[in-house]
């Protein structure tokens, strides 16, 4: 490697492994949806979102997806049920970097599955290993790189 590279994998949206402050860093996500006659209408998914993403019209919670972000608190919380899980998988993060100069990564990819994860971690690491210079870190390479074709480099062949 020209450089360190940290990777990381947290499980749920709290973070705690610092996928945004990493060189990779996959972050657990899950799409919820609402199964409209289950639901009952007691808010509590609306109290619980930490996000604000939900609010009741007509008696039922609406999401707000630029609110969102894919915890799953309201499929937990839900006394009936009436949330439900639509796909789970990985939002991917690059470029992330603390020290002197801190950057948080960029997302590059979302609701990867683990097989599609790991392919994009070996494709960033021999991108590293091809573009970057010596003691050059990740987030400095994707700045001069430019993340637009970073991105189309990395993730051509991705569905």
């Amino acid at each position: 490697m020209p450089y360190k590279f940290k990777a990381t994998v947290s499980g749920c949206p709290n973070a705690c492994s610092k996928p945004l402050e990493n060189d990779i860093g996959l972050c657990g996500v899950i799409q919820q949806r609402l199964e409209s006659d289950s639901c009952i209408g007691c808010s509590l998914c609306v109290d619980i979102c930490k996000e604000k993403a939900l609010s009741l019209q007509d008696g039922k919670p609406m999401l707000n997806m630029n609110r969102c972000v894919h915890c799953d608190d309201c499929i937990q919380s839900c006394p009936t049920d009436a949330w439900k899980v639509e796909k789970k998988g990985y939002a991917v993060f690059a470029g992330g970097k603390m020290g002197r100069h801190p950057r948080l990564g960029g997302k590059i990819a979302d609701f990867v599955d683990e097989e599609q994860g790991m392919g994009i971690i070996r494709r960033c690491l021999d991108f590293y290993l091809h573009h970057g210079n010596k003691r050059e870190r990740f987030s400095d390479l994707l700045q001069r790189f430019g993340i637009d074709r970073f991105k189309a480099e990395i993730l051509q062949g991705e569905a």
